[in-house]
């Protein structure tokens, strides 16, 4: 499957398949996706295992149906510090960091 998109140009992004980074905070406050907006940045180092990337870090900004925006951001590429995971959640009634 994946050789029948790069045979038609398509590449890869880090947003590709945005399950892992997305439904985490979707399923924590309950409610779904509307709308969303996308900004990609590309490979800056030229590395040749992200070749059949378009975008190496990617931000997307949801809105939601709860009236809540939802803002995850996915990098590749962080030469500026350690790779980590990280999930905050900011509300009227308190903050969660994980």
């Amino acid at each position: 499957m994946v050789a029948k998109y790069q045979q038609r140009g398509v590449k890869d992004s880090p947003k590709s398949c945005p399950t892992h980074s997305v439904s985490g905070s979707i399923h924590v406050m309950q409610t779904r996706a509307l709308k969303v907006s996308a900004y990609g940045a590309p490979n800056a180092n030229n590395d040749s295992f992200f070749a059949n990337y378009d975008f190496f870090n990617v931000t997307a900004l949801f809105k939601l149906a709860s009236g809540a925006s939802l803002r995850i951001t996915e990098r590749r590429e962080r030469s500026w510090e350690i790779a980590f995971k990280q999930l905050r959640l900011y509300s009227c009634v308190g903050d969660l960091m994980f």
